[in-house]
């Protein structure tokens, strides 16, 4: 998934697990920390480190048990370096090339839109600094297939 925080990922997710049930699995960063904090959020560094060690795992795991047809990782993938991260794990942890890496952009949603969703969410808001820097970050150097994906996908 790449888009800005309030983007839809989330929702997009939703609906595919609703559609396909246990052929979906998602590996979500956010969710790794919810869990560790007891349920609220708390985005510390130390924190957001071990939760990717662990998502990476998780993700490892499943590409390697093959149970799940899809494997949603869910997180922004808003800078070049995240996204290098993401196709360096597909590609060690699926060296026989199982899965087809697909990265799936959200569409378009005007500023004002994305902070008035982030003021909605259970978990806590991002902030509209931090989805503006997220925005921009996808404007400097938007994802192409050059970085490895095997698809893109725009929703």
């Amino acid at each position: 998934m790449c888009g800005p925080s309030a983007s839809g990922k989330s929702t997009y997710i939703d609906g595919l697990l609703e559609e396909l049930g246990d052929e979906v699995l998602v590996i979500c960063p956010d969710q790794i920390i919810i869990d560790a904090c007891g349920g609220s959020y708390d985005w510390t560094w130390w924190r957001a480190k071990d939760a990717w060690k662990k998502a990476w795992v998780q993700l490892e795991e499943a590409m390697r048990s093959r149970t799940h047809r899809i494997i949603i990782f869910d997180a922004l993938h808003v800078t070049p370096k995240s996204r290098r991260e993401m196709i360096k794990h597909l590609a060690e942890f699926d060296s026989n090339g199982k899965y087809q890496s697909a990265l799936i952009m959200t569409p378009p949603v005007e500023l004002e839109e994305l902070v008035r969703r982030d003021a909605a969410r259970e978990r806590g808001t991002i902030g509209e600094e931090v989805i503006v820097k997220q925005i921009n970050n996808l404007r400097k150097k938007a994802p192409d297939l050059s970085e490895g994906w095997d698809r893109i996908d725009q929703l």
